[in-house]
């Protein structure tokens, strides 16, 4: 079971040894040394990698799921089927970090965090910014939908990790074959008296199917427009136009956003000169600022042009 989930917000956070401070530089610093180590961050139960009072995991981060983003660092936690448990039926309520920081560089109170040593399931998270884990409804919705969908990929014998869109276009492919007529069914179905259906309704069955998996499927797309404007791929206004794009050419769409950067810095403290304001952009710069809609002055606001 994966979420993505805001793992440290932004600020300056109290703590019995001093203020953790979070800025746009810390955030950087700790990506950066989480994806430099290159190993697992843990997901554990109440703090228990950081105290040492247990081994029991509830999952994993891995470090090249992590993003800097406005609001904080994000990531990708995949769930074992211990920690998706506790999730799902409402045993924690809260996300907590553990973080470690340098005293080396920590000055007047304020403490240099340099690592993310594990991210804790809780009821008292010991940032009090941290949000519910299910701040509203559908987020719940999401999870459920996201185990609906590793049921499927089990049984079309798919790996747990493979694509969602994969799972679910092997899915309607399946279904596509299971319907077509062939001759033993059509001459079975003539020999039915007028009225009678196929036995056990079968093809209400399907249909009902169809749909299920074309909802799962539009529900998928919104959720990968929803990161693409949160990674800063798209913005927000053009929401509609990447729901059109997606529901027309989905695999063209996941092209284009793997192929895409952000359109402004995202979590970056931006400081500008004269000169550089006024620096020419590059050919290919130019081409996805037309494509994307953002002019000159809002491009320059967000980014440093070197």
């Amino acid at each position: 079971m994966e979420l993505r989930a805001l793992l440290l917000p932004i600020g300056r956070h109290p703590h019995p040894s001093g203020t953790q401070v979070i800025d746009g530089a810390a955030l950087q610093r700790i990506a950066a040394a989480a994806k430099r180590r290159g190993r697992d961050i843990p997901v554990d139960f109440e703090h228990a990698t950081a105290t040492g009072t247990g081994a029991a995991l509830a999952g994993r981060i891995a470090p090249s799921t992590l993003t800097v983003m406005p609001d904080g660092l994000r990531g990708v936690i995949v769930f074992n089927e211990r920690g998706a448990e506790a999730v799902r039926g409402g045993a924690f309520s809260h996300l907590s970090p553990a973080l470690l920081y340098n005293p080396r560089f920590s000055a007047g109170g304020d403490l240099h965090v340099e690592r993310l040593v594990a991210v804790a399931l809780t009821n008292q998270p010991n940032i009090p910014a941290m949000q519910p884990f299910f701040p509203k409804p559908n987020l719940q919705e999401e999870f459920l939908m996201q185990e609906l969908l590793d049921k499927l990929k089990a049984a079309l014998g798919l790996p747990p990790g493979s694509d969602d869109a994969a799972a679910l276009q092997a899915a309607l492919e399946k279904l596509e074959e299971l319907s077509e007529p062939d001759d033993g069914a059509a001459e079975e179905a003539a020999e039915k008296e007028p009225g009678e259906t196929p036995e056990g309704g079968a093809a209400d069955e399907l249909t009902a199917l169809k749909a299920e998996l074309a909802q799962l499927k539009a529900q998928q797309l919104a959720g990968e427009i929803n990161a693409a404007i949160a990674d800063g791929k798209i913005l927000p206004a053009q929401r509609d136009w990447a729901a059109a794009y997606a529901g027309q050419d989905p695999e063209g769409f996941r092209r284009f956003l793997a192929n895409s950067r952000p359109a402004v810095q995202m979590g970056a403290i931006v400081t500008r000169t004269a000169a550089a304001a006024t620096a020419p952009l590059s050919a290919e710069q130019e081409a996805v600022n037309r494509m994307l809609g953002i002019s000159r002055p809002l491009f320059d606001k967000y980014n440093t042009i070197s």
